[in-house]
């Protein structure tokens, strides 16, 4: 799992970052998500991505003293994957938002409505549940590693479909992150991204509106 976070560092030059596991907890994210109430403190900022300082040679990991690895930007994608995997036919894996399976059909969408998927995978990146308070300041768990803090970005979600729920993972996390870049970041891809505003406004990459079809979008 770390050389495959490790590759989607390199891929997203950087965005989709595994180094990230101590600015997490200093956004307030230090306890399972349960047990995560408001609280007067404010957060704090935390360090930022390190995601070249980390070495990984066969089994031996090197890192920097004090860096904590958080690898959840590949572990549920991967894991949805090898499900699939385990399935000999027609089948389908659907985990916190994401899904991957072989065979058309429908699969519902963040807010509201649902397309069909006739083949690969679906994978949502955003900030509606995973959430807490901080000295009465909403903080998220999808921190940009340039900053160290959670990404400001117009998008409440983007939802991404790709061949593999792993690729589509960190291709959602990247553009969310991207904030009004992540459109065109998916296009120049050729993957097809959704993105969701607060307010509840739809937008559809081009490579998005151009996957639907009439006959199988609802």
């Amino acid at each position: 799992m770390l050389a495959r976070a490790l590759s989607a560092a390199a891929h997203t030059d950087g965005l989709v970052d595994p180094t990230l596991g101590e600015a997490i907890e200093s956004a307030g994210y230090d306890r399972d998500f349960g047990e995560l109430g408001p609280r007067p403190e404010p957060a704090r900022p935390g360090a930022r991505g390190r995601w070249r300082s980390v070495r990984l040679v066969g089994r031996l990991l090197t890192r920097p003293t004090g860096l904590l690895l958080d690898l959840n930007g590949v572990v549920k994608g991967q894991t949805v994957d090898d499900a699939l995997a385990l399935i000999g036919a027609e089948g389908f894996v659907s985990a916190g938002g994401d899904y991957a399976g072989r065979g058309s059909r429908a699969v519902a969408l963040p807010g509201g409505g649902a397309v069909q998927v006739t083949h690969g995978a679906l994978a949502t990146s955003g900030r509606s549940r995973r959430r807490w308070l901080r000295a009465e300041v909403w903080q998220h768990h999808l921190i940009d590693p340039r900053t160290g803090s959670p990404a400001v970005t117009p998008w409440e979600e983007v939802t991404v479909s790709a061949a593999t729920c792993l690729q589509a993972d960190v291709a959602a996390k990247a553009a969310f992150l991207l904030g009004d870049d992540g459109p065109d970041w998916l296009d120049r891809r050729g993957l097809a991204g959704r993105f969701a505003r607060p307010d509840g406004a739809i937008f559809g990459n081009a490579a998005w509106r151009r996957s639907l079809r009439g006959d199988i979008a609802a």
